[in-house]
């Protein structure tokens, strides 16, 4: 699920484990997620998370001041699309933020919002497979006329603890 449910499930090897956060500066906010693992990664897991990898790149790669944000939504899930997961992404790719944790522009398969420089945006794309488990990557990146800065600076490895 893109944003869990608290419960008396206990974590377990073998476990992704998602974790989201924000910070709050002067009035304005972050956001970022990182996904973890708990004990060895079997090959789907590995595969999930390396797609979740390459296509959250792609989404950096995209963004850039001048084009509508369903645009940056659209390279993202044609990557996911290519390895059949498509029907288990989230159903938009990022969001504004700034004095609200979600702001437009919503990237989404329906953003007309043109992307503006200086303005801050998420990159999370995500995969959720019912009764498996999920894989996110998010970054907070400033859209610039030639792409965009990442101001996220945790690692995107798969981390196994």
């Amino acid at each position: 699920m893109p944003h869990g449910i608290p419960s008396d499930k206990k974590v377990e090897t073998g476990d992704f484990i998602t974790m989201d956060f924000g910070a709050l500066y002067n009035g304005y906010r972050s956001d970022m997620t990182r996904t973890v693992l708990i004990g060895k990664a079997d090959e789907k897991q590995k595969k999930v998370y390396q797609i979740i990898q390459e296509v959250q790149s792609i989404g950096l790669e995209n963004v850039r001041a001048g084009i509508p944000g369903r645009d940056v939504n659209q390279a993202v899930n044609m990557a996911i699309d290519k390895y059949h997961y498509l029907k288990f992404a989230g159903k938009g790719l990022g969001h504004g933020l700034g004095l609200d944790i979600h702001e437009i522009p919503y990237l989404n398969a329906r953003c007309t919002e043109i992307l503006q420089e200086n303005m801050a945006v998420t990159i999370e794309p995500g995969i959720y497979i019912p009764y498996w488990g999920g894989v996110r990557i998010e970054d907070t990146v400033v859209v610039t006329n030639n792409g965009c800065e990442v101001l996220t600076k945790s690692t995107k490895e798969l981390i196994l603890l």
